[in-house]
């Protein structure tokens, strides 16, 4: 039977390689499982004191990607569904935020949420 993975605020703590691990463990174990996913992009993962919350407490960012269709190369039957990014939504409250991707390179350098099935 399907089942729904969804991975938040986790991802971007671990390493590329544990990243691929934990989804590839989910593949393996549950074969018709869908996975949603929360990402960073890379220039969010290089800085994370622009996360303010997180930089008090002294964390820090270690793995993100700016198009999660990369991940679909991490082994066969990783499908990406969809990828929904923050300034897609919500414009009005946004106000200045939405600019923000034009000056960083687009919008897959800030946070998005990927969807997944896994075969």
């Amino acid at each position: 039977r399907e089942v729904l993975f969804v991975v938040e605020g986790l991802f971007m703590y671990l390493s590329e390689a544990d990243v691929k691990n934990i989804m590839l463990n989910i593949q393996r174990n549950f074969p018709t499982a869908q996975l949603v996913v929360e990402v960073l992009g890379e220039i969010l993962v290089k800085n994370t004191w622009l996360h303010r919350p997180v930089a008090m407490t002294g964390s820090k960012f270690n793995w993100g990607i700016n198009d999660c269709q990369e991940m679909e190369t991490w082994n066969r039957g990783i499908k990406l569904l969809h990828q929904w990014y923050i300034t897609d939504y919500y414009h009005r409250r946004q106000v200045w935020f939405v600019l923000i991707p034009y000056l960083l390179g687009g919008k897959g350098q800030l946070t998005k949420v990927a969807h997944f099935q896994l075969e």
